[in-house]
């Protein structure tokens, strides 16, 4: 079976904008009710999580102009022409393909962590093994 790859917009949005897949579940609950507004704690209940960890998702996606927060403390996907297809897409992959969505999703911080790591090695041949 051959694997299609990610179109590069959806490669780079996803790394631009998804820290994580609990995010991912974040931000597709928002948008399967835009209209809907959303407090923490509902969210907390709907995806079995930590209020703690859910705050951290709103504000990240509040952050990149995915959600947005109301006068009462209420969540909703910020609906967007440029976003809107590419978190379609991430709805559509992600059931399709979630383990592909993951790695993704992950490689952006493997690719960091790495570089960081390097950062660190001290020089010296290939011979000092």
């Amino acid at each position: 079976m051959e694997r299609k790859e990610f179109s590069a917009a959806f490669r780079t949005f996803v790394r631009d904008n998804i820290a994580s897949v609990e995010q991912v579940d974040v931000l597709l609950l928002l948008q399967d009710d835009s209209q809907r507004p959303w407090t923490i704690a509902e969210l907390r209940a709907s995806l079995s999580s930590s209020q703690t960890s859910i705050a951290r998702r709103l504000a990240i996606l509040c952050g990149r102009r995915l959600a947005e927060r109301d006068d009462d403390g209420r969540f909703r996907y910020r609906s967007d022409a440029a976003t809107d297809p590419l978190v379609n897409e991430l709805r559509r992959e992600y059931a399709l393909r979630p383990t592909r969505v993951i790695e993704l999703i992950y490689s952006r911080r493997t690719s960091a962590l790495e570089s960081f790591s390097d950062a660190f090695l001290l020089g010296g041949d290939d011979d000092d093994r």
